[in-house]
């Protein structure tokens, strides 16, 4: 047995010096104690965070990734009882939602962000496409059974202005690929299916027997959803979105449990496990043959609520801090896009 160690060690060292690397490394974190964030966007060298929990944005300076930095938390002027949810930067300006208000910021210095306009009516979760915002609104008081989803013209950034609403449970914007949008509403709605392509006029084509959405993706007339409280996965074909048809179903082979997000990255599908503080990625090279390529994990430990991808980095946060994933996931640089 003695003489049978030394070997069973340089076999052990063998193994370990020729494991494939893993394609991503934690590089930088901001560890909190809980609370730090629910929604966010970056740009090039900061993150702006909606705390979720008060009426503060938080401002993270990662212009060195491996040390990441708050620089600040800003306090949003809402109304007393308005949380701060999501945020989605465009060049310069920054749309913040918040359980009251949506707010308009210049962030032409991140770090002394101005308030420029604002509509006086309240969103969770907010998608932009152009010029358009797409947000969901509910009320807190009864947030299964009340809400609406909402188009915004953000045109004029000084005045947005509401487009029009649809009256829907608790509406959840999990994914805009013009014309539709994909929307979940809650534990006990179907996911519905509206043509978005008239702003002013969004219409319901058709809804889909599937509670507890968590994250949606299209591609070509595929349509991916992931469940909010399990690991259930399926693809519809929706060349038709008046009569999405189920093509594959699968479990946990495939989907994350509790996923919340689901983002592209060139033929790639990457979805966020909330609670698992993971994100793992699909090869969608075949639409209808994903196949579980990775995991990444964020450091973060569990409740990781949004992530942001690039080619190069990926970064998250969650009530436990922030932060920058390096990748070396390949990808066509070309044809790089986040839907």
């Amino acid at each position: 047995m003695k003489s049978f160690i030394p070997w069973f060690g340089l076999l052990v060292w063998l193994m370990a010096a020729h494991a494939p690397a893993q394609p991503y490394e934690v590089i930088g974190t901001i560890r909190s104690n809980g609370a730090f964030g629910e929604g966010f966007d970056i740009t090039d060298s900061h993150a702006l965070v909606a705390v979720g929990r008060s009426k503060l944005l938080r401002i993270v300076d990662f212009s060195d990734h491996s040390s990441p930095t708050l620089v600040r938390d800003y306090t949003l002027t809402t109304a007393t009882n308005g949380l701060t949810h999501d945020v989605d930067v465009d060049g310069q300006l920054a749309y913040c939602s918040t359980s009251c208000d949506l707010i308009v910021l210049d962030i032409t210095d991140p770090t002394q962000p101005i308030e420029i306009g604002r509509l006086g009516r309240g969103f969770q979760g907010i998608r932009r496409v152009g010029k358009t915002l797409y947000g969901g609104s509910g009320c807190a008081n009864d947030i299964y059974t009340t809400g609406t989803f909402n188009t915004i013209d953000v045109s004029d950034p000084t005045s947005p202005t509401l487009l029009a609403s649809l009256d829907m449970a608790w509406p959840h914007v999990a994914a805009i690929h013009l014309p539709l949008a994909i929307i979940g509403s809650g534990p006990f709605e179907p996911v519905r299916i509206l043509d978005v392509g008239d702003p002013t006029s969004p219409t319901l084509l058709s809804t889909i027997d599937f509670p507890y959405l968590g994250g949606a993706a299209v591609r070509d007339n595929y349509l991916y959803l992931a469940n909010a409280s399990n690991d259930e996965f399926r693809i519809y074909d929706i060349s038709n979105p008046s009569s999405p048809n189920l093509l594959r179903e699968f479990g946990g082979s495939i989907g994350a449990s509790f996923s919340t997000q689901m983002e592209w990255l060139d033929h790639r599908l990457f979805i966020l496990d909330i609670w698992g503080g993971s994100i793992r990625y699909l090869d969608v090279s075949d639409p209808l043959e994903p196949f579980r390529e990775g995991l990444i994990h964020t450091g973060l430990g569990s409740w990781v609520s949004e992530f942001v991808l690039t080619p190069r980095f990926l970064y998250a946060v969650g009530d436990y801090g922030f932060s920058i994933i390096g990748h070396t996931i390949p990808v066509g640089l070309s044809q790089f896009q986040v839907e």
